[in-house]
């Protein structure tokens, strides 16, 4: 039960996070580090990552992810 909320929290966070960013990239702006973006993912939230990547096309040219 906790598992299931907290992979839910994770995932939805860490595509919060991809979209703020490519939002940042595009306005200028403080950006979120690819450490945190790494982090985030191997917390669990590649799920959410993952789809941040393909929903925003954000981050699919860089060699990290």
């Amino acid at each position: 039960m906790y598992f299931s909320r907290y992979f839910f929290l994770i995932n939805c966070i860490t595509f919060i996070y991809m979209g703020w960013d490519k939002l940042k990239a595009k306005t200028g702006g403080w950006r979120v580090s690819v450490f945190l973006l790494l982090l985030l993912n191997f917390a669990g939230g590649f799920v959410g990552g993952w789809t941040g990547m393909l929903t925003f096309r954000h981050k699919t040219s860089n060699s990290p992810f």
